[in-house]
């Protein structure tokens, strides 16, 4: 303790201050990040949602609204979740997701030119249902198609996909293979 004593006596008092002032804003920082900043933050966003609820709370047609698009999404994902399909055998269900994926297609002027069952199999809790297609587009059509597959059934998944040109640009050949997951039926 003395050697550090005697080491900070032989500081010019000018530098000593410096290095305390550096120290103390060190440990200022300190405090800010992990001591102060997480609750001021914790704080706003507990005032912002605090003013959304009471502007909601008083704004009947805000209400209507909230409820309306609340109740369109379940419509949605009632519709997307069809509990029909759990008790439709694989290859019905996997004829209805072909068709599903053909309609898209359309709105995203994607031509299908073939489809194809993939080998099943389990994958955790879910029995996986592959098919391949082959389909033509432009790639921003392909793109688009691809991420309408993904958003409007839910229970299908990109598992690959293969992009190759074609004879007549700006169309492209695309090898995909979709999964369908649905779960596995118990055991007796």
């Amino acid at each position: 303790m003395n050697k550090i004593l005697d080491l900070l006596a032989r500081i010019p008092a000018r530098q000593l201050t410096l290095l305390f002032a550096g120290v103390l804003l060190l440990v200022a920082a300190l405090l800010w990040v992990l001591g102060i900043q997480a609750p001021l933050a914790r704080l706003a966003l507990m005032h912002g949602e605090q003013a959304r609820l009471t502007v909601t709370a008083t704004d009947p047609g805000a209400l209507r609204q909230q409820n309306d698009r609340l109740a369109a999404q379940i419509a949605l994902l009632s519709r997307d979740l069809d509990t029909a399909d759990l008790a439709r055998s694989p290859d019905q269900m996997l004829v209805r997701l072909i068709s599903e994926v053909d309609r898209i297609g359309l709105r995203h002027a994607v031509q299908l030119s073939g489809a194809m069952p993939g080998p099943r199999r389990r994958v955790v809790i879910f029995d996986e249902i592959p098919f391949d297609l082959d389909a033509r587009g432009s790639y921003g059509a392909l793109m688009a198609w691809m991420a309408d597959i993904e958003n409007s059934l839910p229970t299908l998944s990109i598992v690959r996909f293969d992009i190759q040109s074609t004879d007549v640009p700006p169309q492209l050949a695309m090898k995909i293979r979709i999964a369908a997951y649905r779960p596995q039926e118990p055991r007796p």
